[in-house]
């Protein structure tokens, strides 16, 4: 269930899954400095805001999984970027239109399944994105045992929250560079390291590494650094 709050009066557009909503009555229009970081807000035109952290976000940082499936008057909502816009404007998949209007499909999936130039860095880093996900599919969001993130995985995944969750190299001392420095992972470095192309380099990379939500990934790297300066110091 998702929480979202409202005025009493305001009618909330038709395109929503009200069935998934828990609606938190308010009595008067607040700022968003009122509202904590991350709570939805239904809109006076009645649409779903997202609070941001200094201000009302667009309908575009809500959840998908609020856009119900429905078309009403010859109209739908898009799943991806939460516009309402003709059914016309929406692809069919077996006699069934998609969540999402063939624009936003087109947006985001361009630099992906760009055949023209597959080794663009809007092309490599889509494809960088694929790879996390299938590891988190496969591993689970981290490592730790007990770790209560991996049982977000799921959602995880849906929502293609890829940043809560980070690589961690097991040997700091056979690192060349991080994962998510997409761009350092070029054509020429790719080759001065005895790779064909860039994602051999990346992939020869991630095989170092084990998959961390972003909070133990943090206490890891910061008992690492603190171990290393205590050898320096002995050394000295």
């Amino acid at each position: 269930m998702y929480k979202v709050h409202k005025l009493n009066a305001t009618v909330p557009s038709p395109f929503y899954d009200t069935s998934i909503i828990e609606w938190v009555e308010v009595k008067e229009v607040k700022p968003y400095k009122l509202y904590d970081k991350g709570d939805l807000v239904l809109a006076e035109n009645g649409f779903i805001r997202k609070v941001m952290k200094d201000k009302f976000g667009k309908g575009t940082n809500i959840p998908s999984a609020l856009v119900s499936d429905v078309t009403i008057d010859g109209e739908r909502m898009c799943s991806a970027y939460k516009h309402v816009k003709p059914v016309a404007e929406f692809p069919k998949e077996n006699e069934k239109y998609s969540r999402a209007c063939t624009y936003c499909q087109d947006v985001v999936n361009r630099g992906y399944k760009n055949k023209a130039n597959p080794n663009s860095r809007a092309n490599f880093k889509a494809w960088t994105e694929e790879q996390k996900i299938k590891d988190i599919l496969e591993h689970g969001v981290c490592c730790v045992e007990g770790c209560r993130m991996n049982e977000m995985q799921e959602w995880i995944v849906e929502e293609k929250l890829l940043g809560l969750t980070e690589y961690n190299h097991i040997d700091t001392s056979t690192k060349l560079q991080s994962l998510s420095q997409a761009s350092w992972y070029s054509q020429a470095r790719a080759k001065r390291h005895g790779s064909k192309d860039a994602r051999e380099l990346w992939l020869a990379e991630r095989a170092k590494c084990e998959l961390m939500c972003r909070g133990h990934h943090v206490n890891h790297s910061m008992k690492q650094r603190t171990e290393q300066a205590a050898k320096r110091r002995k050394k000295n």
